[in-house]
């Protein structure tokens, strides 16, 4: 059963996952080995995944990110392909232009 919600949120440059509960340690393990951490303030897992410096950035985190998400799928409602073109349309927004000839994703 999937428990977990998972989203972008560009304000942040975060994906960020909630659950109603807490979820188990098995999850919890999971999340953690995929970059995943817990903010107590907000009650949320996040991961950063916005591209935060240039190209060779976004290309060192693009692969990273996309296989955390896959890791989390089997108990998080997430639309991956989704998640991954907010992330980005982010880096697009955030000044990066030169990265539409070269982030492999476009």
């Amino acid at each position: 059963m999937k428990t977990g919600k998972a989203t972008f949120n560009p304000q942040t440059g975060y994906i960020e996952i909630s659950f109603q509960g807490i979820p188990d340690k098995r999850k919890r393990s999971t999340m953690k080995t995929n970059g995943f951490r817990w903010n107590k303030y907000h009650k949320i897992w996040y991961l950063y995944g916005a591209p935060v410096l240039n190209r060779n950035t976004w290309k060192m985190i693009n692969n990273p990110v996309k296989t955390a998400l896959q890791a989390v799928s089997e108990f998080t409602e997430i639309d991956i392909d989704k998640v991954m073109q907010e992330l980005t349309a982010a880096c697009h927004d955030a000044g990066e232009r030169q990265m539409e000839m070269d982030c492999g994703i476009c």
